[in-house]
């Protein structure tokens, strides 16, 4: 494991490389207990969507948040200085509206937890 596991969106004790690489193999498990086809890539979609639907962030912005910035790109090279700080706030702002139909029905304090 990193030093730091909080590093990985997905760490796994088991990796040399500290987090999970493959996923395919999950696909079935998590499909069998949420009841629905499922594909990590639709997350990734999902959340580029929502984001460029809302008119949130700049676009620079959007692609640097699920890493498609080109890295050949000069342009994109002069935007892409963002920090961690800055990408978290328009990272949760588009969670928290990919979360917000989940929430529109919970009671106040479930949808606050």
């Amino acid at each position: 494991m990193p030093a730091n596991p909080r590093a990985w969106v997905f760490p796994s004790p088991s990796s040399a490389s500290g987090h999970v690489g493959e996923l395919h193999a999950l696909y079935a498990r998590i499909e069998r207990a949420g009841g629905a086809r499922f594909w990590f890539h639709a997350l990734r979609n999902c959340f580029i969507a929502v984001a460029e639907r809302e008119s949130m962030p700049p676009r620079s912005l959007t692609e640097r948040l699920v890493n498609h910035a080109r890295p050949g790109d000069v342009t994109e090279g002069y935007a892409a200085d963002w920090t961690v700080g800055q990408l978290r706030e328009p990272a949760q702002r588009i969670a928290d509206r990919i979360d917000a139909p989940m929430n529109a029905d919970a009671p106040a304090d479930q949808a606050a937890a």
